[in-house]
């Protein structure tokens, strides 16, 4: 096993001894431009790094030199510089100076950096508060042999920029008239080129009231929302909103690249209706929610002409759908039916978990089933997509040859039949617990049309027959335009 945990070990004991404290309580890393902070402090004695056992920096504008000040009662260590990959350092020497400030009592880690910005409302001079990071640099501190004494192999990053430290941050702007903004950070080299291709990736972030934030309605509703976004892989985050005094306001965020945020607005929105309306057909509250979140999202469309070489590669990707619409079909086939056939395995042990015993595992199962559900959703309304184009583009002969692989690979479908048969008797609904413990189950009417269904739901479905209602719909899509040639 490597010895750097024994060398932290020394440097902090290093730490205490020079400075005289037993325990810091947290470390302030200060980059460039903040070195002649500590000048402002009274009675602040600095230790050089190399004195300390520290990696010394060779960049200018970082002296490489700690101090430890007594700040509100706390013990803080001020890193003034620090190390960087760019210096020709491996992760392990670029992280120690921070490392071994925990070791030597350290719990909070403040960071600052000077840096560019390419995000919208961002410029020069602009005091920014760090919400998150995208490692694109190609190596990270958690490559090679771990030592759990120094941290799990995978530590959570839900919340690395903590909350309630940000909180912090932004009040004490707040408190001496500075405006902060905020944004995620990415970190890769200075090759140009990686610039323009990152620059599209970003957030879309939407502020919003709960008038009643505590009420089961709003808390499924913000739920199944989250749901549906980490489901599509733009992992949503809630938190409260801090530029409102009023507990109700929070902020929702969706994370990806932004051209691919514009196609993905509509179907969010989308969704996210259908959810209401699952929910409380009708709900005001639900509905100011939404025009709020459907106002912000559209405005934050990003113009596709921004990043031509996101646009080549997108259009590229769509013309080889087009092109190669058998392998497509096949592919999205594939995903179709390991959805189908997750929705049918939880549905029946929907089946072996009834009475009033079962009620939080149908609960937990219902979840699922809606999750694969919008999932059905989604890959029907890319097989509808493809089908279109190709019907657009392809010959008689190759339009005739993909649709015929179509439909021997859709023959699975037949689960959904099966499904929605099945649904009045395994899937409990939300209305009120009868004394038995049990919710009555939605209604639903199934019609059968030549070799399509159409599923009708009435009440509060998981979206499973919708999701049928638009697979069948495309076969009936594809037969039609084959016909027709």
């Amino acid at each position: 096993m490597s010895d750097l945990y024994d060398r932290l070990s020394k440097t902090a004991q290093e730490i205490r001894d020079r400075t005289g404290v037993p325990s810091h309580d947290a470390v302030a890393v200060l980059g460039s431009g903040l070195g002649g902070y500590v000048s402002m402090l009274p009675g602040a004695v600095g230790v050089p790094y190399a004195e300390l056992g520290l990696p010394v920096p060779s960049a200018a504008g970082h002296g490489g030199i700690a101090y430890s000040v007594k700040m509100g009662g706390n013990h803080i260590l001020l890193l003034a510089g620090r190390v960087h990959a760019y210096e020709g350092q491996p992760s392990e020497v670029v992280t120690y100076a921070v490392r071994a400030a925990i070791l030597a009592g350290a719990s909070k880690a403040v960071l600052t950096n000077a840096a560019g910005g390419c995000g919208d409302g961002i410029g020069p001079g602009d005091l920014v508060l760090i919400t998150d990071h995208l490692n694109m640099s190609g190596i990270s501190p958690l490559m090679g042999e771990n030592d759990e004494r120094l941290g799990p192999r995978f530590p959570d990053m839900s919340d690395a920029y903590t909350p309630e430290l940000r909180a912090k941050a932004r009040a004490a702007a707040e408190a001496v008239g500075q405006t902060l903004k905020e944004a995620p950070t990415p970190r890769y080299g200075r090759c140009i080129l990686q610039v323009v291709e990152r620059a599209p990736m970003g957030w879309r972030t939407v502020e919003f009231r709960l008038e009643d934030p505590d009420s089961a309605t709003c808390q499924e509703f913000l739920q199944q929302m989250a749901s549906f976004g980490a489901f599509h892989g733009c992992s949503p985050d809630f938190e409260r909103s801090g530029s409102h005094d009023d507990e109700g306001w929070v902020v929702f965020t969706l994370e990806g690249n932004s051209l691919w945020l514009n196609d993905f607005t509509d179907l969010f929105i989308g969704g996210c209706r259908e959810i209401a309306a699952d929910i409380a057909v009708g709900d005001e509250k639900l509905n100011k929610i939404l025009d709020a979140i459907q106002s912000q999202l559209e405005d934050q469309r990003t113009p596709i002409d921004r990043n031509p070489v996101v646009t080549v590669a997108r259009k590229g990707r769509e013309r080889l759908e087009r092109v190669e619409g058998q392998a497509s079909f096949g592919a999205l086939i594939e995903e179709l039916g390991v959805h189908v056939g997750r929705v049918r395995d939880v549905l029946s042990q929907l089946a072996s978990v009834r009475g009033s015993e079962g009620w939080h595992a149908r609960i937990e199962l219902r979840r699922i089933a809606a999750i694969d559900a919008e999932a059905v959703i989604r890959t029907a309304r890319r097989l509808e997509r493809v089908a279109r184009h190709m019907c657009e583009l392809l010959s008689d002969k190759h339009l005739h040859k993909a649709y015929n692989s179509f439909m021997e690979d859709t023959k699975a479908l037949v689960d959904l039949r099966d499904i929605a048969e099945h649904l009045d008797e395994y899937v409990v609904g939300r209305g009120k617990r009868d004394e038995s413990g049990e919710q009555p189950g939605p209604v639903f009417e199934s019609a059968v049309t030549g070799d399509d269904v159409v599923v009708i739901a009435r009440g509060r479905s998981l979206g499973v027959l919708y999701a049928a209602k638009c697979a069948f719909r495309l076969g009936e899509c594809l037969r039609a335009t084959a016909g027709e040639r």
